[in-house]
């Protein structure tokens, strides 16, 4: 096996990984981006699976949540979906025209933007006064994490960085260490969106 660097892993498959694009690392097994060399020396291309890339972010900010002593987020299937999974909106249910969009991730990048608020919308509405009606997630606390996080191969390094990026700005560490909230849901599509509840 070679790692992503170009480095030789003499112990063959590293514990922790599985070929199917799921980490299975609950013990907290180090995440690594090794693929198997093909004969002529090239990598071989991993595709994508959002679901991996919604797994991976809850786990590091998780991670970062209870080493700090705070409760560990549950994963909400319908967060994820919203986040980066699927769930689509129509915007004429936010006094805008009859538009299918994609969830948050993939309408950012399909539509070029970056930003809480999702245009199209007949004044500021936002993915709770969207998304979250439409699928009936009701709360008490609610915020949600973005990076525009383009150009990284690796959707270990790229969930990496951008989790970085968020401790390291002071209204996104609120949230991911903010005790009010009890439920998270990621996706990633180009971009990376976290929904935090509670």
């Amino acid at each position: 096996m070679v790692g992503k660097y170009g480095i030789t892993d003499k112990f063959g498959n590293p514990p922790g990984i599985n070929w199917s694009g799921e980490s299975y690392w609950d013990n907290g097994d180090l995440v690594r981006d090794v693929v198997p060399v093909n004969p002529s020396g090239g990598w071989v291309y991993q595709p994508l699976r959002r679901g991996a890339a919604s797994q991976l972010m809850v786990r590091l900010q998780n991670f970062d949540r209870t080493s700090r002593g705070i409760p560990a987020l549950a994963e909400n299937a319908t967060l994820d979906g919203i986040a980066g999974n699927g769930l689509a909106y129509n915007l004429a249910n936010c006094g805008g025209p009859n538009q299918l969009i994609a969830d948050r991730t993939a309408d950012e990048y399909n539509r070029n933007y970056y930003d809480h608020a999702i245009p199209g919308c007949a004044g500021v509405k936002y993915v709770w006064d969207t998304y979250y009606v439409t699928y009936g997630v009701s709360w008490r606390a609610v915020d949600e994490n973005l990076d525009a996080n383009l150009g990284i191969p690796s959707l270990s390094d790229s969930a990496w960085t951008t989790n970085g990026r968020w401790l390291a700005s002071s209204p996104h560490y609120t949230n991911l260490t903010n005790r009010a909230y009890t439920q998270a849901g990621c996706g990633y599509y180009g971009f990376w969106a976290c929904e935090f509840l509670g």
